[in-house]
């Protein structure tokens, strides 16, 4: 569920105002894609909410809802029996959660599904016939219910912008809490991510070809806590040998098609996949499991194919390819996760360190790990970074037979209150700073009032919080010490104690992760060059010590090892490849 326009209809259809809304309906239906293209603009969604268009359109959108809904009851929409040309015709039904019909939902971004960071305005809302009233929603939804009126007709679907009154905070709060029992209670979900291109076809059989010898290869790997060594993606040779097909560089590039789409990245989409039983892929009128989508992901991220797709032509496509495929690794590594014992890949799960280092066994702990595992999605509103997992971490409490998170979703308090509480709370519970590592100024795609100590999890990559194979040796800079803090709720300040009261000065600053993985080193040449030919602390060669940092200085293939000699060669044709560079 993301957070919606607010809009207020105080209209009472007649039958000759519905005429009248069948007419509006058609001409804004029409209109949508000249309209679309004049009137897009770069705002934000929270600015959208206000937008005067809607209270100018109170006389027309005449749909009221008839009841409030509490945590016991949710409402579903009727899809019409059949397709039709024209605009199709929705009802709208209550039922108790311990009695509702088969039903179907619907995941998707309610902002364009194309993968660039562009908003919808006011005047591309379209209008559905809902209960025999005019109900406006946005058009990558409108083209969603059109495709499903075809390809499921007559089914109850559960549409969170639709089936839940966006304009009351406490029905959002009490239907966000319940989102594990409303995913979980489906019979399918459906993945919708956008019209289809001309590349879609091919960009599905790729996906099915990476996908049908996957599960054999990522459970081998897994056994020997390995990766592959796919750098090059068009060597026929080297895809044989990690079990790839022999994929040309047009393949990668048609591949995008379905992972560079916008519906990747967005937060609310762990959990509506990881709780649903039959997720199904949408584009257009092509259809894939959702397991085809995310095996062929997996298989890319543990061979390393990732890593070659980074220098995949000129780079502006490997790098939108590579953070999407990310993405959907991250979506099926909390779905299996999520399945408990029933996970097909419980082997691999087993492998894999989770704990990030934080000895706790407590609900946080698991809301913890959901923040740090879909680290760097996005939420329209950042409090939404925390309450779209809530569902997910009760599910996970239940299965490891552990209580209800009590934490409360409260729509009245803001980003900052809520993410300032949710660090104290952190803090005292985990008794580490290991969140630390996710705070600070680089850290915040937003400005806030945040205390810099607090984690936002919004943008920081922090690769020592990231899962790894058990086998790989934690990182230890404190060698076993106890940390010693306190928290000043009241001052909202952090105090440690220290080994040195002063540790040093930063004199310059280089470019941050998501700086370098655009391709911008610059800042970093440039302090190279005045720092001398030898890294004092470790008497290597300053290139040396700059390009082991890059990499921590770890062997990507051979866990507990550090970077030998031969990593050097493959160090720098990947800077001098890399684009945007001036």
């Amino acid at each position: 569920m993301r957070t919606g326009f607010r809009y207020s209809c105080h209209f009472v259809a007649q039958p000759t105002h519905l005429a009248a809304a069948a007419a509006l309906i058609a001409l804004i239906t029409n209109r949508h894609r000249i309209r679309r293209a004049l009137s897009r603009a770069s705002l934000s969604l929270q600015s959208i909410l206000s937008n005067s268009f809607f209270q100018a359109s109170q006389a027309v959108f005449g749909f009221k809802y008839s009841d409030k809904i509490d945590d016991q009851h949710i409402r579903l929409l009727r899809l019409p029996d059949t397709a039709t040309d024209s605009s199709p015709a929705f009802t709208l039904h209550t039922f108790s959660l311990d009695q509702c019909p088969p039903y179907l939902a619907i995941s998707y971004t309610w902002g364009p599904p194309e993968g660039d960071p562009s908003f919808y305005t006011a005047h591309d809302r379209q209008c559905i016939l809902l209960n025999g009233k005019p109900f406006p929603v946005l058009p990558n939804l409108c083209d969603a219910l059109s495709q499903l009126c075809a390809a499921r007709p007559g089914q109850y679907l559960w549409v969170d912008s639709i089936c839940i009154n966006q304009t009351s905070l406490s029905e959002r709060s009490s239907q966000v809490a319940i989102m594990d029992s409303i995913y979980n209670g489906t019979v399918e979900t459906m993945i919708w991510l956008g019209p289809a291109s001309d590349k879609t076809p091919r960009a599905i059989e790729v996906a099915r070809q990476l996908a049908a010898g996957a599960e054999a290869k990522i459970l081998q790997l897994a056994r020997d806590q390995s990766y592959g060594d796919v750098f090059i993606v068009d060597d026929p040779e080297v895809l044989k040998r990690n079990g790839l097909p022999p994929l040309t560089a047009d393949d990668w590039i048609d591949l995008g098609d379905i992972y560079t789409r916008a519906w990747f990245g967005r937060v609310w989409m762990l959990q509506e996949v990881a709780l649903s039983r039959n997720p199904t892929v949408l584009i257009g009128h092509y259809e894939a499991p959702w397991d085809i989508i995310a095996d062929a992901a997996a298989l890319t991220g543990m061979s390393r194919a990732t890593l070659g797709l980074v220098v995949l032509g000129n780079g502006r496509e490997g790098i939108p390819l590579v953070q999407g495929l990310l993405h959907a690794i991250n979506l099926q590594i909390v779905r299996q996760w999520s399945q408990g014992e029933a996970s097909r890949f419980r082997e691999v799960l087993q492998s894999v360190d989770f704990s990030f280092g934080i000895d706790t066994s407590h609900p946080w702990r698991i809301l913890l790990q959901l923040l740090l595992g879909s680290n760097g999605s996005k939420a329209t509103f950042r409090r939404d970074r925390v309450y779209a997992l809530l569902g997910l971490v009760n599910h996970m409490a239940r299965l490891e037979g552990q209580p209800r998170l009590n934490l409360k979703v409260d729509y009245h308090s803001t980003d900052d209150q809520v993410l300032t509480n949710l660090g104290f709370a952190f803090f005292q519970e985990t008794q580490s700073l290991h969140l630390l590592s996710l705070a600070g100024l680089a850290s915040r795609g937003t400005s806030s009032s945040l205390p810099t100590w607090i984690p936002s999890f919004e943008t920081v990559h922090a690769p020592i919080l990231n899962p790894n194979y058990s086998s790989l040796r934690p990182f230890d800079a404190s060698a076993g010490q106890d940390v010693e803090f306190t928290i000043d709720q009241d001052r909202h300040r952090l105090h440690v104690k220290t080994i040195r009261p002063h540790l040093g000065s930063i004199e310059e600053l280089g470019e941050t992760w998501s700086e370098m993985l655009h391709g911008s080193l610059n800042k970093s040449m440039q302090i190279l060059l005045h720092c001398g030919t030898t890294y004092l602390p470790t008497q290597q060669p300053i290139v040396e010590a700059f390009w082991r940092t890059l990499i921590m200085d770890n062997d990507l293939l051979s866990p507990n090892q550090n970077a030998g000699p031969g990593s050097r060669p493959g160090i720098r044709p990947l800077l001098l490849s890399r684009p945007y560079c001036a």
